[in-house]
């Protein structure tokens, strides 16, 4: 999609975690990871942010013109996880696969689908459901009129 719009692409991970062995371990001070997402979020005309940005703050939170959200099986999902960890890390972790395993229950600790549902409620900008195992055209296809219908207002991304 990035690509497609001519846009950077940002992970929230990325601002999220600290760099360290093994991954995703240390966890970046919340102050400086708000300023680092919200300057990429305000120095682009556009941009795409993947990921969660519940209790990150409002300037962040509030500050996005569109929110795409994408929703995907169980059994898929933690399937593409695996390959996902497997390729970047060498091995997916059981207990991550475990976790993500049960976000739509919301069993564990962390993030959940009824946390998400929430925070998709008490936004003010458009937001666009994409449920299912759709192909990455037909995402970004939807994603893109979704986009052209509903910019009038909108300035950035």
């Amino acid at each position: 999609m990035a690509a497609h719009l001519g846009c950077p692409f940002y992970d929230l991970d990325d601002f999220y975690w600290l760099c360290s062995t093994p991954a995703f371990t240390s966890k970046r001070p919340h102050l400086e990871r708000l300023c680092m997402a919200l300057a990429a979020l305000h120095s682009n005309r556009c941009c795409i942010m993947a990921g969660s940005p519940d209790t990150w703050g409002d300037a962040l939170e509030n500050g996005y013109t569109h929110i795409i959200f994408l929703s995907l099986d169980a059994k898929i999902r933690v399937e593409r996880l695996a390959q996902r960890e497997t390729q970047g890390f060498g091995y997916a972790d059981p207990a991550f696969l475990d976790w993500a395993a049960q976000y739509d229950e919301g069993r564990l600790r962390g993030r959940s689908r009824a946390i998400h549902e929430r925070w998709l409620a008490a936004r003010q900008c458009p937001v666009l459901r994409l449920e299912g195992d759709q192909s990455t055209e037909e995402r970004r296809n939807s994603a893109l009129d979704f986009l052209q219908h509903t910019s009038t207002t909108a300035q950035s991304c």
